[in-house]
């Protein structure tokens, strides 16, 4: 049996949502995908393929039923972030208006190859910024999946930023958290198991987005962004088809706002002997800080010789899903792209940042919701499946 050490420190994770591969890391995230499309927490795999997050008790349709509609000409979105945060006229505008949603700030786009990249919006808050383009002039074949082969991205100079990137395909979620076209369409799986895309619109452009990250508040927000697209291709199976060579270089400055609500909690999380401390919580992201004992933890497990294999981690909290807001409705698999990180192992101090799949009106939260289990399958996710931690 071969044995590995356990990581002393927890650090960045990235679970993805419409960040499916980052690119840098390409083939073997593909690869990781090819084998179930498992999503990384630190160490915790959380599965998602199957799994409905929604709930009997108050289906989550409206986080942000307060804000009035529209009344004025919102930004052209992108359709992958639109979709991505499921968000309502209201919300765009309160984006909008809270400087957290805006137009990619940079000249026009660039063309090499006979492609032009052309950045169209970007959503920044404290931790966490999206970031579309439009990918116009490839001629993508029906049933490919299109991929620049290299993604390199600097902020304010800096390149140890997280991030992740992918093209958008076409599909979003229903409140069931079940994939469906746009026009709500069930998606049904291909007899040969792959799922349904569609990555050309209708006029004939592309849409790719990348979600950064960062511990570091402020780190995105009015910053410079650099970003390096390298040669242009499709993907099959984990191995990349080149097709053309390219290279795109364009500079965005971000906008954002580091709004956020600071909560207390001082609960224990069930009974896990794991204490939420204090959480902020912006319109797109949660982060939350915990009170837990460093245990470690052994894996064992089955390598690709298909020797055994054991390997350690350690101790840590239930999984944070969403929020629960005044009226009683709950925010379910809210949790999308994330990090986590020990603060200060020795006193216990343990953190966790994830950007949401949904738009949270802060000043209604009143609770946190984790998952008593790592649930699998078909499970309908309701309240009796969760522990509820208050915050005030």
């Amino acid at each position: 049996m071969r044995e590995y050490e356990m990581e002393p420190l927890q650090k960045d994770i990235v679970i993805p949502g419409i960040v499916k591969k980052k690119t840098d890391l390409v083939l073997e995230q593909i690869r990781a995908e090819s084998r179930g499309k498992d999503r990384h927490l630190s160490g915790r795999t959380i599965r998602t393929e199957g799994r409905k997050f929604w709930t009997a008790v108050a289906v989550a349709a409206a986080a942000m039923g307060a804000v009035t509609a529209c009344t004025a000409a919102c930004l052209h979105w992108s359709r992958g972030l639109e979709e991505e945060l499921h968000v309502t006229q209201g919300q765009k505008k309160y984006l909008e208006d809270k400087k957290i949603a805006a137009p990619a700030q940079t000249g026009s786009g660039m063309t090499s190859a006979g492609v032009t990249v052309t950045p169209v919006q970007s959503i920044v808050d404290s931790h966490f910024a999206f970031l579309s383009f439009q990918v116009e002039g490839y001629d993508l074949q029906e049933g490919k999946e299109p991929l620049f082969e290299d993604i390199e991205i600097t902020v304010n100079g800096r390149d140890d930023i997280s991030w992740s990137a992918s093209f958008f395909d076409g599909t979003t979620t229903d409140d069931r958290e079940r994939r469906i076209s746009r026009d709500g369409t069930p998606i049904e799986e291909l007899p040969d198991g792959s799922s349904w895309e569609q990555y050309m619109a209708e006029d004939n452009t592309m849409e790719l987005d990348i979600l950064m990250m960062c511990h570091e508040a402020g780190v995105f927000i009015n910053a410079p962004v650099h970003v390096k697209f390298s040669n242009l291709g499709t993907v099959h199976k984990a191995e990349f088809f080149p097709d053309l060579e390219g290279v795109w270089e364009l500079d965005v400055n971000l906008a954002g706002s580091d709004q956020v609500r600071h909560v207390k909690a001082g609960k224990e999380i069930g009974d896990s002997k794991v204490i939420v401390s204090v959480a902020e919580i912006s319109p797109i992201s949660l982060q939350v800080t915990y009170e837990i004992e460093a245990q470690p933890e052994k894996i064992e497990g089955v390598g690709e010789d298909s020797l055994p294999v054991s390997t350690g981690k350690y101790k840590e909290p239930p999984i944070l899903t969403g929020v629960r807001l005044k009226d009683g409705t709950l925010l379910i698999g809210i949790c999308n792209g994330g990090m986590a990180t020990w603060d200060d192992m020795e006193k216990g101090i343990y953190r966790e940042n994830f950007a949401t799949s949904k738009v949270i009106d802060i000043e209604q939260v009143d609770g946190l919701l984790y998952l008593k289990s790592d649930l699998e399958g078909e499970t309908v996710i309701d309240e009796e499946h969760l522990y509820i931690v208050p915050v005030e």
